[in-house]
């Protein structure tokens, strides 16, 4: 996306097959991407939805919103 800064991209996770999966074929790992600012946090949110358009490869890709530790306490002390 264009105008957004990315600060870090991080794969997690284990680099081999998990056990009984072919090893020619990857497994999927998460990325972790870190991104400058929060605005650039809120671009890339709202576009999400335009994965699914984007053609077979893309329609698989998803991406879960994460929040900060002290800002989750913080709404689940308010709630």
């Amino acid at each position: 996306m264009e105008g957004v800064e990315v600060k870090s991209v991080e794969r997690l996770g284990a680099r081999r097959p998990p056990n009984g999966a072919a090893p020619s074929r990857p497994h999927q790992r998460l990325v972790k991407v870190v991104l400058a600012n929060s605005t650039d946090r809120q671009r890339v949110l709202e576009n999400t939805k335009k994965l699914k358009d984007a053609g077979d490869t893309m329609r698989r890709v998803y991406v879960k919103k994460d929040v900060h530790p002290l800002t989750q306490l913080y709404r689940k002390l308010i709630d």
